[in-house]
């Protein structure tokens, strides 16, 4: 299977599953991915992401070597939201090693802060500073203020739930 061919034949849930069917444990076949997911077909990249989390949730050892290139590829000012919302999905469901912390941390943080990211997006970053905050308890009360200088200006119910599920966890550190 060609990948770019796949990716542009259709976008759907369906296809997705098929590209992570065909790259399985290939490292390989994922690297092949991740290219195209930091290239600059940005169509091409929007739909690799969601093949990407797929992957991840099938086989989440295979993305490990990948993931300070994906959190990299989110300083690009040019990226869809897909793009973003995958990544730090796949960042918030696997064990991040200790040489990606930083970054995953400040990726994170700067995503949170930024009101025009989407919720999905910094719901993910709250998921992955909290168990930063875990492992790095000297983050939880930057990770507190930050949720709570957010939340009366947030009026999704979904940031909300997020926020006080974090919060309780800080709460108890």
């Amino acid at each position: 299977m060609n990948l770019s061919d796949a990716l542009r034949a259709e976008h759907s849930k369906a296809q997705a599953l098929r590209i992570a069917t065909f790259v399985g444990q290939s490292t390989k076949r994922f690297s092949n991915l991740v290219s195209i997911v930091t290239g600059d077909d940005l169509k091409l990249s929007q739909r690799a992401a969601w093949a990407i989390t797929c992957c991840a949730e099938a086989n989440p050892k295979t993305v490990q070597p990948f993931l300070g290139e994906l959190l990299q590829n989110l300083s690009r000012t040019d990226l869809h939201d897909a793009v973003k919302r995958n990544t730090m999905k796949v960042v918030a469901g696997v064990d991040l090693p200790d040489e990606i912390a930083g970054l995953a941390a400040d990726t994170a943080f700067r995503i949170l802060s930024s009101p025009e990211e989407s919720i999905a997006a910094r719901a993910h970053s709250m998921t992955i500073l909290e168990r930063l905050c875990l492992r790095e308890p000297l983050l939880a009360e930057e990770l507190q203020l930050t949720i709570e200088n957010q939340l009366p200006y947030e009026s999704s119910p979904g940031f909300h739930s997020k926020a006080r599920q974090v919060l309780k966890t800080l709460e108890r550190l």
